[in-house]
């Protein structure tokens, strides 16, 4: 009980951080202080590209285009924001003078690579995790989820392929067990048919590649019609 507590609470005090930094962009935004926002967003795309390549087995099993995403992101926003605040002056002057079409270039350099990561995904769900097979649960497995103890739990699965059985563990964790599937529950995995341990389970990652290349094509259209709209009323 104590680990969910000191889970919730830590969980908590990052969506507080994460609303504080909201709420500062928007300030800043509304008052035009653009260079302020570039130079806040910047560094947590960095530190969630950080976070992909420093995690214990984080980077093989994330797209790539996502570490990309969000490294080419964070570089572009915190590199910009330099310019734009501590700049030359000329350097600075020749942001401001266009700093609708930067900001515009930033959503939308976002917008597409969202939807590049979304692709990938897709691309990988249709090429690689191609083959369907019948696996029933076997087990349940626990782990220590983060530094306050918090434990999770993934299933055991068994299934045969071409007359093997493999026997292969979930990556994907959850505090709550009751929630997960029990022994002798049955489902439907999609494995990589020349690495049979491979595998995913179907919606998860179905729902994946749907959010974020829906996430992709409404920050992109939305950026592309406010352009328009601009450019015709300025």
């Amino acid at each position: 009980m104590d680990n969910k507590k000191n889970a919730k609470i830590s969980d908590g005090i990052k969506g507080l951080f994460g609303l504080i930094i909201s709420i500062v962009c928007l300030i800043c935004f509304e008052k035009g202080i653009f260079w302020v926002v570039f130079l806040i967003m910047g560094p947590v795309f960095l530190v969630g590209a950080s976070m992909i390549l420093f995690k214990k087995g984080e980077f093989k099993k994330s797209p790539k285009t996502l570490f990309a995403a969000m490294l080419l992101m964070g570089l572009y926003l915190t590199a910009v924001g330099i310019l734009w605040g501590f700049g030359p002056s000329d350097i600075k002057s020749t942001i401001d003078d266009n700093a609708i079409m930067t900001v515009f270039l930033a959503c939308l350099i976002m917008g597409v690579m969202f939807i590049a990561v979304g692709l990938e995904l897709f691309i990988i769900q249709k090429t690689r995790y191609n083959t369907r097979v019948e696996a029933v649960c076997v087990d349940l497995v626990s782990e220590i989820l983060n530094e306050h103890g918090l434990e999770g739990f993934a299933p055991v699965w068994e299934y045969t392929y071409e007359e093997k059985t493999i026997r292969v563990q979930g990556n994907v964790f959850s505090s709550r067990k009751e929630s997960l599937p029990k022994a002798g529950d049955r489902k439907i995995l999609n494995i990589d048919r020349d690495d049979p341990e491979k595998f995913y389970s179907g919606k998860a990652f179905d729902s994946k590649c749907l959010v974020f290349t829906l996430i992709g094509l409404g920050i992109t259209l939305t950026d592309v019609v406010v352009m328009i709209i601009f450019m015709i009323f300025s």
